[in-house]
């Protein structure tokens, strides 16, 4: 790339590669907490229905939830 629009400015060079790895940051601590928030969720609606799930069942299916809603946005 050439374009300074599209990062090849000089004085972006050394400021986006620490500003793209904290925005990584960011969407993973937000996709965790999401993720948690789903599988306590789905712990939660499993045993008031006397169906109790796994741990590692709800997170699987928690995190296949997370995946779907972020594919979306």
């Amino acid at each position: 790339m050439v374009s300074p629009m599209f990062g090849a400015n000089p004085l972006l060079a050394s400021a986006l590669p620490p500003l793209l790895a904290h925005c990584k940051e960011h969407l993973m601590a937000f996709y965790k907490k999401h993720v948690k928030a789903a599988t306590e969720s789905l712990m939660a609606t499993a045993n008031a229905y006397g169906q109790p799930i796994d741990q590692a069942d709800a997170e699987a299916k928690a995190a296949a939830f997370a995946d779907r809603l972020m594919a979306e946005a």
